[in-house]
């Protein structure tokens, strides 16, 4: 035979026997950091009104000043509007902050850099325009800048190579064993190698300029991702007999064309199809800005979303030789597959969470329970006698929570992945309005129900009129409802810490708690409720966008013009006051500054003034100035210098100070895919449009204002599975345009007001 090559590493083969016992030796995985303390607050709601009477725009004296500063003018009919919800929602675009289209994107964030140009100076420079609104979108979407900053960042330089690690070795130890091997197990041993070929080949050859964006890139610097594919698909089908070469083709053929749900050819034995959803291997979100991670979205997806069915005999053994190989050391005093494997479980379990199916660590311990035995080799892995026993105790083995493509009301059998797809609660909450019949539930939910699930009564009325055409699965719907909303309210704290993720999703919740008549104006109007919403939904869009890689998804198979005048003194800025909120984001930011330095994943991880240390500060001061709003106390000029001089945009800031902005950088228009109706190919889409300028008035003991601030664009739409699921690029090669090309916004969204500019003479 000739010498198997793995990419330019030399080895050389180990004498190891298929029939030598291997001890697999435990791989318990640890926390990121510990849960941080609950924080000691005051009272949640406000005992007294914060305003004594409802502002009106002729009441805010510096409202001219900041429509001024916006370049824009409002109608009669406009400040109408204005007066009777008490705030605005204004597209970016028909403002002053929106920064000039630009193919390469922005300086910096357009969100971030649209709050940051009403921050006010030291008392001599403060304006009445410097009277910010914080809101929990732009905290929600300054938190998603550091946390996909850093996954990214995490990915391209700590897991790309420990992933060509453990693929290399892995295959090393499958071919030592193919090796000795004779008969049945030489022959399931060249499958197994050729499963862990098809992520090996995905990834593509190491090369230090793949994590350099291709624009970046020196002229000729890198062959083609192709060429690098074919090169390691030619040489690990070398080895393999006809058969299996023709079907690892087929397989990598089926990941690169992405087009659909397909029988995988490496995983479906004579008279089994085995489903994959292949549409889920196009790279999607920051996946497309490199080679390099475009090749470990594929690889990443493929040891994800392929794996072995447990409830089959012949998959078990099939299982029992892929833990068989990872556990062997390739080489003398060298470290085996599995601490390679313990590490790229534990980064990515802290940024989105444990496993949904069944990994190492539970097959040990299966293996334990059924056999009182931590030993295996290849031929007993695959002998009647073993996959009997083990499948005698399959019952004990935990059930996934959700089904996925398996589909079926019942939970769907246990399955083993190397590197399983999360468990979020998200998901769960979808496939649980979903998973039966479509006369029950419907095939496409809203992403609204993941709100009502945690109580929040608009998005209950959404999720019901989402449904009311179909009478059965309105009634299905009010069934399931309560004991869901039983279910996730039962979450322990440390539950919610399981992973940033996680966390990221209870935070959210805290938006849907009641709020009393004692709130702001602005608070109370029926238009809030659907903005409140819609802040939700656009920080669950950018979740959902960042861990698309990882996070399982559920499947369904089923059927006035202005004057000019004397500038008025400078206005107090204002914290949108839910405190719970303000509370939990804090909590999460001191996780993830201690997950940080604890690990080192990050350069300035142990720095005193790391970006997460500083955020878990900012929103410190957030809380206690909401907490003093809540409890009806005058703010200080310290809490006025804090609204005002607040800055996030370091949560986007790269960690070398030698890196060029990426293509997409800076541009809030994102789209990502949460829910799949495979018996229809439909896609359920979650996305945002360039981000709306938020105008409020305020009143209370700080005086009557307006006050301006951010918030979220989101969208929902179905798109067929055969046009695939949209990149970034895509979706904002619509928006970023002199005239955008924008979904319908859904019915119950907040109105959103297009201003006239205001003339150049004005100014």
């Amino acid at each position: 035979m000739k010498k198997f090559r793995l990419g330019l590493a030399a080895w050389l083969p180990l004498v190891l026997t298929a029939t030598a016992l291997t001890p697999l030796p435990e791989a318990t995985l640890g926390p990121f950091a510990p849960v941080p303390a609950a924080i000691t607050r005051g009272p949640l709601l406000p005992a007294l009104p914060m305003e004594r009477q409802p502002p009106t725009f002729g009441d805010c004296r510096n409202a001219r000043a900041i429509l001024k500063d916006l370049a824009i003018d409002l109608t009669k009919d406009q400040i109408r509007l204005f007066d009777t919800q008490h705030f605005l929602l204004l597209p970016i675009e028909s403002t002053a902050l929106a920064e000039s289209l630009s193919p390469r994107g922005f300086t910096s964030d357009e969100m971030l850099a649209a709050f940051e140009r009403f921050r006010g100076g030291e008392d001599s420079e403060k304006a009445a325009t410097n009277a910010r609104l914080v809101t929990p979108d732009l905290a929600l979407h300054a938190w998603h800048c550091g946390f996909s900053r850093a996954w990214e960042d995490s990915e391209t330089n700590a897991l790309v190579g420990r992933l060509e690690v453990f693929l290399t070795n892995v295959l090393r130890n499958t071919r030592d064993l193919r090796a000795t091997a004779t008969g049945p197990v030489a022959e399931r041993l060249a499958w197994a190698e050729a499963r862990f070929a098809a992520p090996w080949i995905l990834l593509g050859p190491p090369d230090p300029m793949r994590a350099t964006p291709i624009s970046f890139r020196p002229p000729q610097s890198l062959p083609p991702y192709s060429d690098g594919v074919n090169e390691r698909l030619t040489q690990a089908c070398e080895h393999l007999s006809e058969a299996v070469a023709a079907a690892l083709k087929q397989e990598i053929s089926l990941v690169l064309a992405a087009r659909g749900i397909d029988r995988s050819p490496l995983f479906s034995p004579p008279g089994v199809a085995v489903p994959v959803d292949y549409s889920q291997f196009k790279p999607r979100s920051h996946y497309t800005k490199s080679d390099c991670l475009g090749g470990y979205f594929r690889a990443m997806m493929f040891l994800g979303s392929t794996g072995y069915d447990l409830s089959r005999p012949d998959s078990i053994g099939d299982a029992a030789l892929a833990v068989l190989v990872m556990v062997r050391a390739p080489e003398k005093d060298k470290l085996a597959p599995i601490a390679a494997w313990k590490e790229i479980m534990e980064i990515t379990g802290f940024f989105a969470g444990q496993s949904d199916d069944i990994t190492y660590p539970e097959f040990r311990a299966w293996l334990q329970a059924s056999l009182g035995s931590t030993e295996l080799d290849a031929d007993s892995a695959i002998s009647a006698e073993f996959t009997g026993k083990l499948a005698a105790n399959l019952a004990n083995l935990r059930r996934v929570g959700i089904a996925g493509l398996a589909g079926g009301e019942a939970p769907a059998p246990s399955s083993f992945r190397i590197f399983g797809q999360r468990f979020t609660r998200d998901a769960m909450v979808l496939e649980r309005f979903t998973r039966r019949s479509s006369d029950e539930f419907p095939a496409l939910p809203t992403a609204a129900m993941i709100p009502a699930a945690f109580g929040d009564p608009f998005a209950e009325h959404i999720s019901r009129d989402h449904i009311s055409s179909k009478p059965a699965q309105v009634a299905a719907f009010d069934q399931c409802l309560p004991q869901v909303r039983k279910e996730l309210a039962a979450v322990s704290d440390a539950a919610w810490f399981s992973s940033m993720a996680s966390k990221q999703l209870h935070v959210m919740s805290t938006l849907t708690r009641p709020r009393n008549g004692n709130f702001p104006a602005f608070m109370k109007h029926d238009a809030f409720r659907a903005k409140n919403l819609t802040s939700m939904l656009g920080s669950y869009t950018e979740l959902k966008h960042d861990t698309v890689l990882y996070a399982k998804q559920a499947v369904f198979f089923g059927e006035g013009g202005s004057t000019d005048e004397q500038p008025p003194p400078p206005s107090m800025g204002f914290v949108q006051p839910d405190v719970a909120f303000w509370s939990e984001l804090e909590r999460l930011a001191r996780f993830a500054k201690d997950g940080f330095a604890r690990h080192r994943l990050l350069p300035d991880a142990g720095e005193e003034f790391s970006r997460f240390g500083r955020f878990a500060r900012d929103m410190q001061h957030l809380r206690i100035i909401a907490e003093k709003e809540v409890a009806g106390t005058m703010l200080t000029r310290k809490d006025d210098d804090t609204i005002r001089s607040i800055d996030l945009s370091y949560m986007l800031k790269p960690q070398s100070g030698f890196e060029a902005p990426k293509p997409g950088d800076g541009k809030c228009a994102i789209v990502t895919d949460v829910l799949t109706d495979a018996g229809a190919g439909t896609i359920l889409s979650e996305a945002l449009g360039r981000p709306l300028v938020m105008l409020a008035l305020v009143g209370g003991k700080d005086g009557q204002r307006m006050v301006v601030g951010l918030a979220y664009n989101h969208f929902e739409f179905a798109r067929p599975m055969a046009n695939g699921r949209l990149t970034d690029e895509e979706w904002q090669a619509n928006i970023y345009i002199a005239q955008p090309m924008l979904p319908e916004r859904s019915a119950w969204a907040a109105p959103v007001t297009v201003p006239a500019s205001r003339p150049k003479a004005a100014d």
